[in-house]
């Protein structure tokens, strides 16, 4: 059984979304943690989806 491979080359544009709106207001430093998204984290909370992979 023969098998064809194709490779995708080029940006990625997806076929599925869905938009929402958010903000997030922190008084919440860089702190300690270089990681650390106090506003972004807020905002995704807000949007009621902070469970999602934004970025896949």
């Amino acid at each position: 059984m023969d098998q064809k491979v194709t490779e995708i080359l080029g940006n990625r544009v997806p076929k599925d979304y869905f938009v929402t709106t958010g903000y997030g207001e922190t008084n919440a430093g860089s702190g300690i943690d270089p990681w650390e998204t106090g506003a972004y984290d807020l905002a995704l909370l807000m949007a009621q989806i902070e469970n999602f992979n934004v970025v896949e």
